[in-house]
């Protein structure tokens, strides 16, 4: 966001673009929800025996025209450190794991005071065309 709480660390969010304004050098983006620290994206895809496996974009397999289901993550944090204690803890946010600074994990998070929590939610599409 290019904010700062008042021990000076950065305040992540959630932004979009408008879609008809993408092309427009002078479209900013619109911040949607204050405090996603992380968000993850999979993709259920159904094979023609009807299993379900859940791929992100960039797989070779991601098919849209094949997608049944979406899994969304996100790490929200609090704006401010309000815990005693340093956040030590490991997130698990889809199929990643997301750790502290500073740890073993390939996705980090700082190691500050702030409270987080994980939500993750599997959503079905539904009325999408069919392929012809």
């Amino acid at each position: 966001t290019g904010r700062v709480n008042t021990g000076g660390d950065p305040i992540y969010a959630l932004f979009m673009y408008d879609m008809d304004a993408i092309n427009d050098p002078d479209g900013e983006p619109i911040e949607l929800i204050e405090g996603v620290e992380n968000m993850q994206v999979l993709y259920g895809l159904r094979s023609t025996g009807g299993i379900v496996s859940y791929v992100q974009a960039d797989d070779p397999q991601f098919i849209p025209s094949r997608v049944h289901s979406i899994q969304v993550g996100l790490l929200m944090a609090s704006i401010e450190g309000t815990s005693d204690q340093r956040d030590e803890r490991t997130y698990q946010v889809l199929n990643t794991e997301i750790g502290p600074a500073g740890g073993s994990s390939d996705v980090t998070h700082l190691d500050d005071f702030r409270v987080r929590m994980a939500f993750n939610t599997t959503v079905k599409v539904r009325n999408r065309r069919a392929d012809p």
